[in-house]
């Protein structure tokens, strides 16, 4: 059975960007926080499995393959021709069955241009995947994560669920208290 590639409409609302079906489904749409941004060239698929939180971005020729849903927190970027597939043919099934899991992406991550992730897959707070990563398993918070197969390579300075808004003095405070 081969798919049709859906032809979606994007419009502003008060309440947010309404994403649907062109005339084939009206108010099926994608739930989105009124500053997500998605430029025109994004490709996705079954938009009511969508869900993103605010100031989340969607890069040119972006693809979103979504049999399953795919949520983002707040702040992501989903960098330009970067795949997320919450379906893809198993290679360890003989008969090659299709393997459909949702993907997350949580709040601060961003995943990189050409960057392919796996269905069933979490990116984790703050995560950054480098470009042309292939993700298959979950990362690690705060971590800056690369390569086939994706592995964090080193932690970012925010980890540890420390506030990435306030700035500190990473000397810490001197003898009297006070940062040096």
């Amino acid at each position: 059975m081969r798919r049709q590639h859906v032809q979606i409409v994007c419009q502003r609302h008060g309440a947010g960007v309404e994403i649907h079906e062109h005339e084939t489904a009206p108010g099926v749409h994608a739930r989105l926080a009124p500053t997500t941004k998605i430029r025109r060239s994004v490709r996705i698929d079954q938009p009511w499995n969508l869900t993103a939180g605010e100031l989340t971005i969607f890069g040119d020729d972006a693809v979103l393959k979504l049999d399953a849903p795919i949520t983002l927190g707040a702040r992501c970027v989903v960098s330009q021709m970067a795949i997320l597939a919450t379906s893809i043919l198993d290679p360890e099934d003989p008969n090659h069955a299709p393997r459909t899991a949702p993907i997350t992406i949580e709040d601060d991550a961003w995943v990189a241009a050409d960057t392919l992730v796996l269905p069933g897959v979490t990116v984790r707070e703050g995560t950054v995947v480098g470009a042309r990563s292939l993700v298959d398993a979950d990362t690690t918070p705060w971590s800056i994560t690369v390569g086939e197969p994706a592995r964090s390579v080193r932690q970012r300075p925010w980890a540890h669920g420390s506030d990435p808004t306030t700035t500190q003095d990473p000397t810490g405070p001197n003898d009297a208290g006070e940062a040096a």
